[in-house]
């Protein structure tokens, strides 16, 4: 297939068109791509990117185009879990001529509800925990939402000394007896490493003469209308301007 951006400068000439061309030789499924030249490519086959998959269709490894003849590419592999076919790692097989090679692998970890829990960046792509070089780390309230974010620059993440973002929400339940949160836990504010640095997401209006305001909605219907330093609007760091109707 090709993929044709007739006359990109605009001078009237088709001579300067750029084509990438996609190929399809996939054994198994005629629909999956292994092979794409890009225009700049100066060579059909070491200049170009490579796919192969798996029975499934899982994308299994993935070649770079070589910046010359007798350079090395650079290879990526994709592992996957055997019960949901999730990608769990990324792994570096062989690293390009020219490429930096400071990370080799990126593993994901989920926990039993499917969630995504960690995303970690390691120096060999045998994926072993004592060549972590960072690490992300996401922890959920007990309604499935994201509680906390943690980011940890060097090495793995410590639940007691790596920095991370909280998250709130509005759990305002009045009628506890029909089960039902009366804001739908909506995002109430982000708390910052910096504990001096809350953003509240506010859904009312700060005049309160506004007559849009006046009716309510912005609050019925979870419309945000600004993000401010405190829960009472504070210092505004944004406001909407949705029409006034």
């Amino acid at each position: 297939m090709l993929l044709a951006a007739v006359d990109p400068n605009h001078d009237g000439s088709t001579a300067d068109n750029q084509v990438t061309v996609y190929n399809y030789h996939d054994p198994y499924s005629p629909a999956l791509a292994t092979r794409i030249k890009y225009p700049d490519s100066v060579n059909a086959e070491w200049d170009a990117v490579t796919f192969t998959y798996a029975l499934d269709g899982a994308l299994a490894a993935r070649t770079s185009q070589k910046k010359a003849v007798g350079d090395a590419a650079t290879v990526i592999a994709f592992d996957y879990d055997d019960t949901f076919r999730r990608l769990v790692k990324q792994r570096v097989t062989q690293v390009g001529t020219g490429v930096d090679d400071a990370v080799l692998a990126i593993g994901y970890a989920f926990d039993t509800l499917g969630r995504r829990t960690t995303v970690t960046s390691y120096d060999d792509p045998t994926v072993e925990l004592d060549h972590v070089l960072n690490q992300l780390q996401y922890t959920f309230n007990d309604l499935g939402l994201l509680a906390r974010e943690y980011q940890e620059h060097v090495g793995p993440v410590d639940d007691e000394t790596t920095l991370y973002v909280e998250y709130a929400y509005d759990d305002t339940d009045d009628t506890p007896a029909d089960g039902v949160y009366d804001k739908g836990m909506r995002p109430k504010s982000v708390q910052y490493p910096d504990t001096a640095r809350t953003v509240y997401t506010l859904y009312t209006d700060s005049k309160a003469s506004d007559p849009w305001e006046e009716s309510g909605i912005g609050d019925a219907i979870s419309r945000v209308t600004a993000l401010a330093s405190a829960a009472s609007r504070g210092n505004e760091w944004w406001r909407s301007s949705w029409p006034r109707g």
